[in-house]
């Protein structure tokens, strides 16, 4: 999912990533948040754990000590098996996905990985993996309109119902 900041990239995909259909879809789920600075291994060791919180079991003895590649093993090895969903949350480099497409394999069980960034440029660098299938989807702004009615809905919920007062409207631009 690609648009410009505060958009409601992260939101969108939250409320997809927490619907009960969606969860009950695949066995094992994990939500990462990337953002600018970023250390592959904390990554991987994340993910893992939240696999392991989901399905009660406990991490790898030594997780915590092991490098970047017996993670990527270990985390291959454990998917091997399970449907899986990934949200990797506000990517803003392309070497993200250079440094992590190799800890999901496409195991044929119909999983999902989903990025949110800001740059169209990395999600169309995640595209160019082998089995990467879905186009980047682009989250555009609200229409003037419907983003004054949400402002207001917002701004206002509790001392005017979500309306605007009348002597604000003519603030209005």
């Amino acid at each position: 999912v690609v648009g410009m900041g505060g958009l409601g990239k992260t939101t969108l995909v939250k409320k997809v990533y927490d619907h009960q259909i969606v969860r009950g879809h695949f066995v094992c789920h994990a939500w990462v948040s990337v953002s600018q600075s970023y250390n592959i291994e904390d990554l991987l060791r994340s993910v893992i754990k939240q696999f392991c919180e989901v399905r009660m079991e406990l991490p790898p003895v030594g997780m915590d000590s092991m490098d970047e590649e017996s993670l990527i093993k270990n985390l291959r090895d454990y998917l091997q098996q399970k449907r899986y969903v990934v949200v990797f949350d506000d990517i803003w480099k392309n070497d993200f996905w250079e440094g992590i497409k190799h800890a999901f394999l496409d195991n044929g069980k119909s999983c999902r990985i989903i990025i949110t960034t800001r740059n169209l440029k990395v999600a169309d660098f995640c595209n160019k993996s082998p089995h990467v299938s879905v186009l980047p989807y682009k989250l555009q702004p609200l229409p003037p309109e419907k983003a004054w009615k949400l402002f207001c809905k917002r701004a206002f919920q509790f001392d005017h119902g979500g309306y605007c007062p009348p002597e604000l409207v003519k603030l209005k631009c």
